[in-house]
């Protein structure tokens, strides 16, 4: 499976649990149990839902709408 979608901090982690003892994990093209094929459905329907909800997490969280605030920065000060 692709690493499409998983955070930037996850990557490396990943990339370890790839390369651990148990090899990388099989191709979801091949999952032939009820199981199987029942999580890989569900991880791509969440997956292209949390793609499209407008959070830009493919881009990295980046703000994509010109966004300016009009306020100044508030200054919170501690005792």
């Amino acid at each position: 499976m692709s690493s499409t979608g998983v955070l930037r901090w996850n990557q490396a982690m990943l990339a370890a649990v790839r390369a651990g003892p148990l090899g990388p994990p099989h191709d979801p093209a091949d999952a032939s149990s009820v199981p199987a094929r029942t999580g890989v459905t569900a991880c791509t329907a969440v997956l292209e839902h949390r793609h499209a909800d407008g959070s830009n997490q493919p881009g990295g969280y980046a703000d994509t709408t010109g966004y300016a605030p009009v306020n100044p920065p508030m200054v919170v000060a501690s005792r």
